[in-house]
């Protein structure tokens, strides 16, 4: 008997948008000119999606999260 194995994974999706205030807090320990770090975004919105990949190849969904500025 073949045993079926079943992979899951989780796929996130992250908007943001660039923030004054945190890129002057940035460059108080990075003095980089103009450097765009990640650390100077704000999150905005963000989703998670669960799917499954069975052994044949066949997908099926999970869960979907989602959340946003203004559900905060």
């Amino acid at each position: 008997m073949a045993k079926l194995v079943m992979n899951t994974y989780l796929a996130v999706d992250l908007e943001s948008a660039w923030d004054e205030k945190l890129y002057g807090d940035h460059r108080a320990f990075d003095r980089k000119p103009n450097r765009r770090a990640t650390a100077v975004d704000r999150i905005t919105a963000a989703a998670v999606f669960e799917f499954t990949v069975g052994d044949h190849g066949e997908v099926s969904t999970g869960a979907v999260s989602l959340w946003n500025q203004h559900q905060w």
